[in-house]
């Protein structure tokens, strides 16, 4: 069901009028009157003058006592909604209803008085069961006329990013439960807070200190209908807690007030977040006490010039490391083939077969255009080693395109090292000499050639293999600078800067080179986590770079443990909290979206059943670790699907048709056995999995 309200009758008792369809618009008649819950709220406007910012204050409220169980509590008072009567429900029998609240709206006085300002702007939202997908608001003015007060801050589409659909109090992802915003701040609003921990329930105090949870110095709990208790103490936000702009995004019309976050500063919203301070006194606030909200503006307002601004709110949240990362640009500028004697590759453009890399690269700012110059051995180099903070410039060369797996990379004998592995060209080495038993061209030694237009060559230390390797390559650019981050001149406080990592396809036989498969967006990653980093900074927002190591051959570092690191089981068993190999167990990790909504990181209709010609198996076992073709692996639509359908049934019945734990696969591909997945789960099937996973309604939401 949808919900519409369609008019607001603004005499008392207040009536209002609203339509439920379905999806395609079809009128839906029936609904029972108890079935549906209503809200009606006023928004009393901000008045910076006396440091008061905006506010929804309920008309419908509760006076609650804390559970016996909780000593400590207080009676509080509570928003809440009025359950449809009968008698005040009218079905029109055309997908249209009416109701009449069944108070005066004018003489609200119990369990606290809400005085009627009929020139203010008012909102009536409701809640239906377990088929709506919506909580239909209507904002008015009783007296008449335009609305003109908002007070719209934060919209569904922000929270959805991480949360795919966010809804609390009953309902499924399907539908039902309080899930649009708009609806929330009708109860979550400073007139409500939890009796039993006499802890604020106001929509922006209760989401900052959730999503702030680890970060409080006090913690942050309440107790829910049924003294059910929640403590959301221990929760880690997936990104900086200072990236206001996530949540608060200002260049979205649909929230209007986005930036109150840095215009209307308050105690009340800073310290949700800064929960050590107690500005009444001064403590941890620098012995600055705070009469009300007027004196935050001072300092921390948008017009402050005290301490030059810096106070500001929008300047205090700026993440310096993120703001440094918008000097630094890579960039691969060529690829091509050299021989060991240093000679040109046999075809321009090329890698053969028994050629070396020779990778060209770039590193500029991209506000002045102005290359850096990495071989420069002074602090003034931001690639220049660094106190306290490590950097480093690499570029992972990597075969074939069609899956990476590395085959003759050198990075594993038969009993060590890590299998799989891409050759690395170390861009601030002074590399002393070839590997041993391995020649090397002169353009592997010594730094990287300095280029006239400010790029940088050098080689590999080992060529692609002479046979067993055909297609394209990739070669990426991985690494970390580090500069000064502390305002303070007299204070140096070093700090490694995310990069955007980036690559380049090239060519071993293929005619022109082919880029490898790209199922999924980094900017959905970023919707919750801003910029993707792994590895101390050094691997940022890539996640072609991260398959590079991250293969389908990788298996564990320790000899003595059996499991893999492959990128397509650990992402997947990393969000749904059953990743646990090679000593690495994230079996605790909450995701904060819906597990079936495959296009929450996939492009669209990539999360189908692969071809496992095209998809290889993955490596648990590892014979002989410089060869996989004896390696034990487990088939890929099994190594995926089962990282979230655990179950021996869903186990059994994916080996039933034709997945394995058992399998082999030569380097070429050719796999030992076939899955039949595709046939029910592809698209257009009996279980196409678009339909089995619910994903489109992820689209409508």
């Amino acid at each position: 069901m949808i919900a519409t309200v369609t008019s607001v009758t603004a005499q008392s008792p207040v009536v209002v009028n609203f339509r439920l369809t379905d999806r395609d618009g079809n009128p839906l008649k029936g609904q029972a009157a108890s079935g549906v819950r209503f809200a009606l709220a006023k928004l009393v406007p901000e008045d910076l003058a006396n440091g008061r910012p905006s506010e929804w204050v309920s008309y419908i409220n509760v006076s609650r006592a804390p559970n016996a169980a909780y000593p400590d509590g207080s009676t509080q008072i509570q928003a809440t909604t009025e359950t449809g009567n009968a008698t005040r429900f009218v079905d029109n029998g055309d997908g249209t209803y009416r109701y009449t609240f069944s108070f005066d709206i004018q003489n609200v006085t119990t369990p606290v008085a809400v005085p009627f300002e009929p020139n203010l702007t008012h909102r009536v939202a409701l809640q239906l069961g377990s088929n709506s997908i919506n909580n239909a608001a209507y904002d008015f003015v009783p007296a008449g006329g335009a609305v003109t007060a908002q007070r719209e801050i934060v919209n569904n589409a922000a929270c959805n990013a991480c949360h795919d659909v966010l809804f609390f109090h009953g309902g499924s992802a399907d539908g039902g439960g309080r899930r649009d915003l708009q609806y929330c701040v009708t109860c979550h609003n400073p007139g409500s807070a939890d009796p039993e921990t006499n802890n604020s329930v106001d929509m922006m105090i209760m989401t900052h200190k959730i999503h702030a949870g680890a970060e409080l110095a006090n913690g942050y709990s309440i107790v829910g209908y049924g003294n059910t208790f929640y403590d959301y103490s221990n929760i880690e936000w997936t990104q900086d807690i200072r990236n206001c702009g996530t949540c608060h995004q200002e260049d979205d019309a649909t929230v209007p007030q986005a930036s109150n976050w840095r215009k209307t500063v308050t105690a009340e919203a800073c310290g949700s977040c800064h929960d050590a301070i107690d500005f009444a006194t001064g403590v941890g606030h620098g012995g600055i006490t705070v009469t009300d909200n007027r004196d935050c503006q001072v300092c921390h307002g948008p017009n402050s010039t005290f301490v030059g601004g810096s106070l500001r709110a929008e300047v205090a949240h700026l993440v310096p490391a993120q703001e440094a990362a918008k000097d630094f640009e890579y960039q691969v500028v060529s690829v091509a083939g050299v021989q060991a004697d240093g000679s040109p590759g046999a075809v321009a453009g090329k890698v053969s077969p028994g050629e070396y890399p020779l990778v060209t690269i770039k590193v500029i700012n991209p506000n002045t255009g102005v290359a850096y110059d990495i071989n420069d051995q002074s602090l003034a180099n931001p690639f220049f080693a660094k106190p306290g903070a490590s950097t480093s410039l690499s570029v992972d060369v990597a075969w074939s395109t069609k899956e990476f797996i590395n085959v003759g990379s050198g990075s594993a004998t038969a009993t060590t090292g890590t299998p799989g592995q891409p050759v690395q060209i170390g861009f601030l080495a002074n590399t002393a000499a070839c590997l041993t038993g391995v020649p090397c061209p002169p353009q592997a030694l010594g730094r990287p050639v300095a280029n006239a237009d400010g790029s940088f060559t050098k080689a590999a230390l080992r060529p692609v293999p002479a046979t067993g390797v055909t297609g394209s390559g990739a070669a990426i650019i991985e690494g970390r600078p580090a500069i000064d981050t502390n305002p303070d001149p007299a204070v140096t406080t070093y700090e490694r800067i995310r990069v955007v990592s980036v690559g380049k396809p090239f060519a071993i036989t293929d005619n022109v080179a082919v880029a490898r498969r790209s199922v999924v967006e980094t900017a959905k990653c970023n919707d919750c986590h801003f910029d993707l980093s792994i590895h101390g900074g050094g691997r940022t927002a890539n996640t072609e770079l991260c398959s590079t190591c991250h293969n389908p051959n990788i298996t564990c570092r320790s000899t003595t443990q059996n499991g893999t690191t492959d990128l397509k089981v650990m992402t997947h068993g990393l969000h749904a909290g059953t990743f646990n190999s090679c000593g690495h167990d994230f079996t605790d990790v909450v995701y904060p979206g819906r597990i079936n909504n495959c296009e929450g990181c996939h492009k669209s209709n990539t999360f189908y059943p692969v071809d496992g010609t095209k998809v290889f198996a993955t490596s648990i076992v590892a014979n002989d670790r410089s060869n996989p073709d004896d390696d034990i692996r487990v088939t890929p639509n099994l190594a995926v699907c089962s990282t979230c359908h655990t179950t021996d049934l869903a186990v059994a019945h994916m080996t039933q048709n034709g997945g394995s734990s058992a399998a082999t696969q030569l380097s070429d591909g050719t796999p030992s056995t076939i899955e039949t997945c595709a046939l029910c789960h592809g698209p257009g099937k009996a279980s196409d999995l678009r339909e089995a996973h619910k994903i489109d309604q992820f689209v409508d939401n």
